[in-house]
């Protein structure tokens, strides 16, 4: 992702899109889709989880917007399928002129 993305949702998607125009659509009504995997995300209490698995191993984001409304947090989980793993977060702020 780049250093801004745009976040569209509807009732069954959620579309990510960077600064560099590359977007991502997360299905939420129990489809599976990826580029690089088999990806599943599903709403669980306020978060959306991500669950994308594939040649090279398993990644897990969760993606949660705090209670102010202002900022998301991503937390991206990953373990290889040689047994490594690594975790981080990524925070993001929304701008003052953007849309609700």
């Amino acid at each position: 992702m780049g250093e801004r993305i745009t976040i569209t949702q509807d009732e069954s998607t959620v579309t990510i899109t960077d600064d560099n125009a590359q977007g991502r659509v997360i299905y939420t009504d129990g489809r599976q889709a990826s580029a690089s995997g088999q990806s599943l995300g599903q709403w669980k209490k306020g978060k959306l989880i991500v669950r994308t698995e594939g040649p090279r191993g398993e990644l897990k984001e969760t993606m949660e917007l705090a209670e102010e409304g202002t900022t998301l947090f991503v937390t991206v989980s990953m373990q290889s399928s040689g047994g490594r793993g690594m975790k981080f977060k990524r925070v993001y702020t929304r701008d003052a002129g953007a849309a609700e």
